[in-house]
């Protein structure tokens, strides 16, 4: 529904600009010739290409995430994160459901904000996972008595290698 909101505002505001360009001060759409018309109609299937491959990634995105990914544990994790960092960021990290619902961002362009963010959050994920690995060696070799040898001789042990 959004979609179709969407459109009639951008084909409205086309057909309004074509008609100030006239010379026409009237924002009755109505009166536009044919040939305007038909230009209008050129400049919105021209404007609106993108958004509309992006609408289609979307549904098949959403479709995806219906059937399988909402019982998925690393999931749940990402949606969590991204609700919390939106409190913290809203200008910098915005749901993807945020994006599509509730702001007037062209579809493309929510495709590409979400593919950015997807990028970094899955980095950050990772870098979650390997801090938490680091830790629970680490404390697993202090609760063992285990010591590590200092940097200097590991690095003295790599050089003889070569």
């Amino acid at each position: 529904m959004n979609c179709g909101f969407e459109d009639v505002e951008t084909l409205d505001s086309i057909m309004l600009s074509i008609l100030q360009e006239s010379g026409n001060e009237s924002e009755r759409t109505s009166e536009l010739s044919d040939d305007q018309l038909l230009r209008a109609l050129d400049e919105y299937s021209a404007v609106r290409s993108a958004d509309s491959g992006a609408i289609v990634d979307l549904a098949l995105e959403n479709y995806v995430e219906m059937r399988a990914k909402v019982v998925d544990y690393a999931y749940l994790f990402r949606k969590r994160l991204e609700a919390v960092l939106h409190r913290i960021f809203p200008r910098h990290v915005i749901p993807l459901y945020t994006m599509v619902s509730f702001t007037s961002i062209p579809y493309s362009a929510v495709v590409r904000q979400w593919n950015r963010q997807t990028v970094w959050l899955r980095r950050s994920i990772w870098a979650i996972y390997v801090a938490a690995a680091i830790g629970v060696g680490v404390m697993s070799a202090r609760i063992l008595g285990l010591r590590a040898a200092p940097l200097v001789e590991i690095a003295r042990m790599l050089s003889h290698r070569k």
